[in-house]
């Protein structure tokens, strides 16, 4: 943006930026280079008709641009798929990290699953001279055992309650002992989803 000022002689007044994250060039213009407070003085040297004028000096400041980021929701996982990457974008172009809580590792932006259980991963994106940090986006998904797994739940309201993770569309057979040498069926079932 250009900078204009008067003085009351008539005579051309000229700019200089003390201080901040600014330049200015020969027409007046003062381009931004960053956020922070920027100082500019305003002065007239006079001639040889009109003294120099008092310099005028003006403060401002420039605030942060603001970005976010998005980072679509995860897709459920299971134990035993292959390592899958991350990929969330900053609405300013820098780049997004990530950080991770759960049974799984994270190196770069690759997931890799160690156990079953919720993931939750963080996107974060701190800012730099010119943008400000974007508000962290939390997605969480669901790492399924590998197939064919039995998992106990433990006893809840009176009774052992359990899961079973298969391949869907399959037909499975649930036997159960009193003395884990004789097994009768239990129950029998086609699994309608994972």
């Amino acid at each position: 943006f250009a900078l204009s000022a008067t003085a009351s002689s008539g005579l051309l007044v000229y700019f200089s930026v003390l201080s901040g994250p600014a330049v200015l060039d020969a027409s007046n213009n003062v381009t931004l280079l960053g956020a922070g407070s920027v100082s500019v003085l305003a002065y007239q040297p006079g001639n040889s008709n009109y003294n120099a004028a008092a310099t005028v000096q003006q403060n401002f400041n420039v605030s942060k641009i603001p970005q976010t980021i998005i980072f679509g929701a995860l897709s459920s996982q299971k134990v035993g798929d292959a390592p899958f990457p991350l990929s969330a974008m900053a609405s300013s172009g820098l780049s997004v990290s990530y950080s991770i809580s759960g049974p799984a590792t994270l190196s770069g932006n690759i997931v890799t699953l160690t156990g079953y259980g919720t993931v939750t991963v963080t996107a974060s994106q701190p800012g730099n001279n010119s943008y400000a940090a974007a508000t962290p986006v939390i997605q969480s998904f669901s790492a399924a055992p590998p197939d064919n797994t039995l998992v106990g739940l433990g006893f809840q309201n009176g009774s052992f309650e359990m899961a079973f993770y298969g391949l869907a569309g399959s037909n499975y057979t649930v036997q159960a002992s009193s003395n884990l040498l004789n097994w009768q069926p239990f129950t029998n079932f086609i699994l309608v989803n994972s």
